[in-house]
């Protein structure tokens, strides 16, 4: 999992990602605790869920915007978390928690093209689970994806999420069980979080 590990030419790229502050929000004490937010949505929505929905055999749950921003609340009101570094593949995402959270965090994303690192939004709401047309392995074989973006954009949000003290995210995600073994591995300990789909538990539930 050591993100260093990604060769010579990888680690310019990721280098060269830029994080920019999407909302201002209230003033960070530098001691207060981060929250890791990431909202995966992209090739891998068939579905709008309710948290706790996690069935995915026929068609993909995915979660509304407001969800995590109620999540990442919590984590406020109990560890005091005024930061966010919040990771997407949705710019729809991204403009939604920053317009319910701007008040209440300050939010640190990456800035990227997301529809050439990772393809346009929701193209397989209202699809079949096994309608792989949209995957993204798919449209990497047809050669629609910036594919150095695609790689770089995923490490440097890997690198920066696993600094955070708590992690709002869905366990049906690579990406978000990345992230929490990360922060997991760097910290010894199980890291506060919240997964709106399910625990992240023994083998038999993630694999």
């Amino acid at each position: 999992l050591a993100t260093t590990q990604v060769g010579a030419c990888g680690r310019r790229a990721v280098d060269a990602a830029r994080f920019e502050l999407a909302a201002a929000g209230p003033a960070a004490d530098a001691s207060a605790a981060t929250i890791a937010v990431h909202i995966r949505r992209g090739d891998a929505c068939n579905r709008w869920a309710e948290p706790g929905d996690w069935a995915f055999d026929e068609s993909r749950p995915c979660y509304a915007t407001t969800h995590y921003v109620q999540a990442a609340l919590k984590f406020k009101k109990r560890y005091g978390a005024t930061v966010v570094l919040l990771a997407t593949d949705s710019d729809a995402a991204l403009r939604e928690f920053v317009a319910e959270a701007a008040d209440r965090f300050r939010v640190v994303v990456q800035v990227v093209d997301r529809v050439a690192a990772t393809g346009a939004d929701l193209p397989s709401l209202g699809k079949h689970a096994h309608d792989t047309a949209q995957f993204i392995e798919s449209r990497n074989a047809r050669g629609e994806l910036d594919r150095a973006a695609t790689f770089a954009s995923i490490v440097a949000d890997l690198e920066a999420l696993r600094t955070a003290d708590a992690l709002v995210a869905t366990s049906n995600s690579w990406v978000s069980r990345l992230v929490f073994l990360l922060m997991l591995g760097d910290r010894g300990v199980v890291p506060p979080h919240a997964f709106l789909d399910r625990r992240f538990g023994a083998p038999a539930d993630v694999w």
